[in-house]
This record gives C-alpha cells, sequence and structure tokens, in this order.
C-alpha cells in the first residue's frame, strides 16, 4: 500500500464575467508534489453569493476527485 499526499488548491471568483455574473472556479490537484489534475473555467449558473460560487467549486472538485481516486484504484494505488 502506496501512502501519497494529495493537497487540493482550489479558487472561484464570485461573479466575475461582468457580461453574464458567472463565476469562474480554478482549481489543481496534486498526487505528491506532482499536479495530476487542473481546469479553470466558468460555472454553468449564476451564483446569488460568494459561498455559493465555492460551494459549487466544491461540488467541482469533489466529483474530480472521486474520479481520480477510482482511476488510482484501478492502477492499484489506494490512497486513505
Amino acid at each position: 500500500m502506496n501512502e501519497y499526499s494529495r493537497p487540493v488548491y482550489s479558487d472561484a471568483d464570485w461573479a466575475g464575467d461582468v457580461n453574464d455574473r458567472r463565476s469562474k472556479t480554478g482549481y489543481v490537484i496534486f498526487l505528491g508534489n506532482n499536479p495530476i489534475s487542473w481546469c479553470a473555467k466558468k460555472q454553468s449558473t449564476v451564483s446569488r453569493s460568494s459561498t455559493e460560487a465555492e460551494y459549487q467549486a466544491l461540488v467541482i472538485i469533489a466529483a474530480e476527485m472521486s474520479w481520480l481516486r477510482q482511476l488510482l484504484c484501478d492502477f492499484h494505488l489506494f490512497l486513505n
């Protein structure tokens, strides 16, 4: 069993687009010291608060982490 740290850094810019007021989400996921997934994109819906924009970013990251965890399990790299 291999142990890897997997820090995740994220940010959400609430209503950052002046034309449609949609927020932007960005994140990078590391495995050890190596970035293995990253994204920067506009959120699909308009958030009514900065907290809602952050929660939407959290949902995107949780889905990506779940997918990555399953992928690593397929490679027999089990994470806690």
